[in-house]
């Protein structure tokens, strides 16, 4: 990560400051959503300072819409001021990787850790947030956990060029200054046209006239009616001038250094704009025609990276210098967002940099640590030797950081047949593919890489599978029977390694959720509505054999038995016709008026694992082990993907079942949040309780076990707010008050005593 993300931006000129900036440093929740350039952001950094404030600043990328990445800017941006902050989180989410359990329980905890220990005289500024929201949850974690964890006292400011939905769940208590009221229906300015106030339209005036007055052609001027003699040219030229000084920080600050730098004629060209950018276009052009090739292209690499580190300043120097840098703290300069457009304006075909040149800079980047810059660099040049280059040392560690949202994407640019060759890169490609649903190619490709590792690799994979236990679940999503979940392996089926036996047929079947096969590893697709409920019901009752008689009164009940006939034998042809293009083996045999799965093939359902870690689950709270328990259940719940067979036909078969799977999974959430809520992990409880709700609003003892953790994590106004959640409910949906038992917790919570 480049270290200029989390630097904050050193005190600027007095054309930065703004009435909202003294506003915002006062405490409380600012949402700032303006256009480029029409404030300067060291004006926050001189307001914060003035009341005594240091400011955590983290500037965002298109790499923090990953909540892992963003997670990890967040905690590079505290330890400027906390050192050491966040280890035990980390070590959390490598243990426990967001992809995998959910996010909402690292950022809740992320919330805790930074609440307890952020510093009183900071203040929290999350800028360029437009960059992230609405394009993942990545934002909207941080303002639901992390922003609102702050106390009220504490200055949290959030900065960006368009709409950020994800503020919406943020709700401060203070209303702004100075600012009309339809611009401000809760303390955070949203879609503000931030001109100058019109209490600083005098104090300001001088300062544009003077500015207006040495730019010929404009003339000089008594005042905003900009006088009285002028002709309609210059009266109009000026007025677009002075709106333009007026609503933009980063025009007054081009002007500011043009008066000095520049010649009178140039400004006045400038000026002739019919915009902003036009004007700071204009006058780019005039200030870098002085420099020479190399300085041009030196500013045109630093377009690429956004950032000038203090030893590459060296090149940056004589008309390069110029008010498109903003100086930030530690000596580095970043390049002003309004300014990017005009400077490449500028520098025409300079800015065009040549693959070599833009290789050498990602490989420097890549050096410095900055792959989440590079590796795009990499991508949009087509270069994959050195995108595998890249990837083979960082995939290893951005899967521990579960950055696999991130590393999929780039990976995504390569094809399968380098993917496969690279040991560490097919490790990485598993894991992602299996977040992404696609168990039966993650399969393959985690079976490959057991299969070719070598000794040193294999012991490197066992401490994977220790820091990570999502390679159990790996395998609990094979359809794999753990030996801790009570179930016995089929005889004959996979090896203890997962490894598919040579020449054995193994089909793998997914009914939680949508339903999915795979013969092989090879997936399975192609088939219609009456293939998958046949399927379906083949795989459940593949024990009990029953007749085709009983299989045509499942499948199309009351039909006329020589009809029913007719649907089952086409289901049938239209099965093996589907599994035809993946084996040559008969997967669907009759013999004996019985339709049935072959019975040599290894049949795997991921069912029998869900059930298997549930009962396992139930047997060590028995057995007072609720630790082991916890393990069960979790694995239980990242095997349920959705309810049963969601996708399919509304079999009457199939209801029951579904209905029955759908409550021992809710029983699951609410055994396993005890669970969490009893070993001090109220975050991990609530996050489930919150599932159970989604799916049973009216489970009152989930919404007291809610407003519980609520309360322990000191979020009394969660836990009433709550409250009144479930009275509505209950109100609406059974006509009912809450139990005693929720009035009498509602009534601790209000008075503040000990849940």
């Amino acid at each position: 990560m480049l270290a200029g993300k989390v630097l904050e931006p050193v005190r600027g000129q007095a054309v930065a400051a703004h009435s909202v900036f003294t506003d915002a440093a006062r405490g409380g929740v600012t949402v700032l959503v303006v256009p480029p350039g029409r404030l300067l952001t060291e004006g926050l950094t001189q307001s914060l300072l003035d009341v005594g404030r240091r400011p955590v600043w983290l500037r965002l990328g298109t790499e923090d819409r990953d909540p892992a990445t963003l997670l990890l800017t967040m905690v590079a941006a505290v330890r400027r001021r906390v050192p050491g902050f966040g280890v035990d989180l980390l070590r959390a989410s490598a243990a426990r990787p967001g992809p995998i359990f959910g996010w909402d329980g690292l950022y809740q905890a992320l919330g805790e850790a930074l609440a307890s220990s952020f510093p009183a005289d900071a203040a929290l500024v999350i800028d360029h947030a437009d960059r992230v929201d609405p394009y993942g949850p990545a934002l909207e974690l941080a303002c639901r956990h992390v922003i609102a964890a702050l106390p009220e006292h504490i200055p949290r400011v959030v900065i960006g060029h368009a709409e950020l939905p994800a503020t919406r769940l943020l709700r401060p208590g203070r209303a702004p200054t100075a600012l009309p009221a339809h611009t401000a229906s809760w303390p955070a300015l949203r879609n503000c046209r931030l001109a100058l106030p019109t209490g600083q339209i005098p104090q300001m005036w001088p300062a544009l006239r003077d500015g207006l007055g040495t730019v010929p052609g404009l003339g000089p001027g008594t005042g905003p009616r900009l006088g009285a003699g002028a002709g309609p040219g210059r009266w109009l030229r000026r007025r677009r001038a002075t709106g333009m000084l007026r609503g933009s920080a980063a025009v007054r600050a081009a002007l500011a250094f043009a008066r000095t730098s520049l010649a009178d004629a140039d400004v006045a060209q400038a000026f002739r704009g019919s915009s902003s950018a036009a004007v700071l276009a204009s006058l780019a052009q005039a200030a870098l025609a002085r420099a020479d090739t190399g300085a041009r292209r030196a500013l045109a690499h630093i377009l690429q990276v956004g950032y000038v580190a203090p030893a590459d300043q060296g090149a940056v120097t004589g008309p390069v210098q110029g008010p498109w840098f903003q100086p930030l703290a530690d000596g580095w300069w970043r390049l002003r967002t309004v300014w990017h457009g005009p400077l490449v304006a500028a520098l025409g075909d300079d800015a065009r940099l040549d693959p070599a040149t833009l290789r050498g800079i990602a490989v420097r980047l890549l050096r410095e640590g900055a792959a989440e810059t590079a590796v795009p660099m990499l991508i949009a040049l087509g270069d994959q030797q050195l995108l595998v280059e890249a990837l083979r040392p960082a995939a290893a560690e951005m899967i521990g950081n579960g950055q696999w949202s991130t590393l999929g994407r780039w990976l995504d640019a390569l094809p399968a047949e380098i993917i496969e060759a690279e040991s560490a890169l097919l490790d990485a490609a598993a894991h992602v593919t299996w977040s992404r649903g696609r168990t039966d190619l993650a399969r393959r490709w985690f079976d490959a890489r057991l299969t070719t590792a070598s000794g040193a690799d294999q012991a490197n994979l066992g401490v994977i599978t220790q820091r990570q236990p999502d390679i159990d679940i790996h395998r609990d999503s094979r359809g794999l029977p753990c030996p801790e979940a009570g179930s016995s392996r089929p005889a004959g089926g996979p090896s203890e390694t997962g490894v598919a036996v040579p020449g054995r047929l193994e089909l793998a079947v997914h009914v939680l959720g949508p339903l999915a096969a795979a013969v092989n590893g090879q997936p399975v697709g192609g088939w219609g509505a009456r293939q998958r409920s046949l399927l379906a019901y083949l795989v459940l009752h593949r024990a009990a054999a029953p007749p085709r008689e009983v299989v045509m009164e499942a499948l199309w009940p009351g039909a006329d038995p020589a009809a029913a006939r007719n649907n089952l034998q086409v289901a049938v042809h239209g099965l093996r016709r589907v599994f035809r293009a993946v084996t040559s083996s008969a997967i669907v045999v009759f013999d004996r008026g019985v339709y049935q799965l072959a019975p040599e093939m290894v049949v795997s359902v991921d069912l029998d694992a869900f059930e298997g870690h549930v009962q396992a689950g139930c047997r060590l709270v028995d057995a007072g082990c609720p630790d082991e328990a916890i393990v069960q259940w979790e694995a239980a719940m990242a095997l349920y993907r959705g309810d049963f067979l969601a996708d399919g036909r509304s079999d009457d078969w199939a209801v029951p079942a579904r209905e029955q799977l759908r409550l021992t999974y809710l029983d699951a959430l609410d055994q396993l949040s005890v669970l969490y809520l009893d070993a001090g992990r109220p975050a991990m409880c609530a996050l489930l309780c919150r599932q159970i709700l989604e799916r049973d609003p009216c489970r009152e003892d989930a919404h007291r076990r809610l407003m519980r953790s609520y309360s322990r994590q000191g979020q009394p106004h969660l836990a009433l707010l709550q409250f009144r959640t479930c009275a509505d409910f209950l109100a609406r949906e059974l006509r009912v008050a809450p139990a005693p038992a929720t009035a009498r917790l509602h009534e601790k919570v209000r008075r503040h005593e000990p849940i």
